[in-house]
């Protein structure tokens, strides 16, 4: 069995494997740019970019506290601004939307602002951050093609719960 494939990065190194992103060159390391298995056009053989995990950026929360959850493709992505995802929220003013700004040729979608643009704060009280199985709102293609295809939009509920859940105090 390969330690990789058309849609799934390398695995030989989970480190390897959180950095690698389908190229027209091959899987490649998305901060070095260093081919990591040679496979000529393999973003188009791959198809669409699809979600490969999501983390938030930080273990715990402060209340009122800045938040930015990311997104990571297997391919590099063209994010139209206003794209957007729904944080769960167990506190008492419920679940709210984390809008991304326009993004281009990135694995990494980051949602990290609200409605009017200004960055992300949380609510002023304790509780619980958590995704759940959803479908992103927006327009997220594929950075490489002429015409490329529309990446994958939905969060599977077992990708939403690998992000895991984030305490607010």
């Amino acid at each position: 069995m390969p330690i990789w494939t058309l849609e799934n990065p390398p695995q030989s190194y989970e480190k390897i494997a959180k950095k690698a992103v389908a190229t027209e060159r091959g899987w490649e390391d998305a901060r070095t740019g260093e081919v990591l298995v040679q496979i000529s056009n393999l973003a188009d053989r791959a198809g669409q970019a699809n979600i490969f995990s999501i983390s938030f950026d930080k273990a715990s929360y402060i209340r009122s506290g800045l938040v930015k959850i990311a997104v990571r493709y297997n391919e590099k992505v063209n994010v139209t601004a206003g794209a957007n995802l729904n944080l769960s929220w167990t506190g008492i003013n419920g679940d709210f939307r984390a809008y991304a700004l326009a993004q281009t040729n990135v694995s990494e979608v980051v949602f990290d602002v609200d409605i009017a643009n200004n960055l992300l704060t949380l609510f002023n009280e304790a509780g619980t951050l958590f995704l759940s199985a959803q479908t992103i709102v927006g327009t997220i293609v594929d950075a490489a093609g002429a015409t490329p295809p529309a990446s994958q939009l939905a969060i599977s509920a077992p990708i939403a719960a690998a992000a895991g859940t984030r305490v607010v105090v």
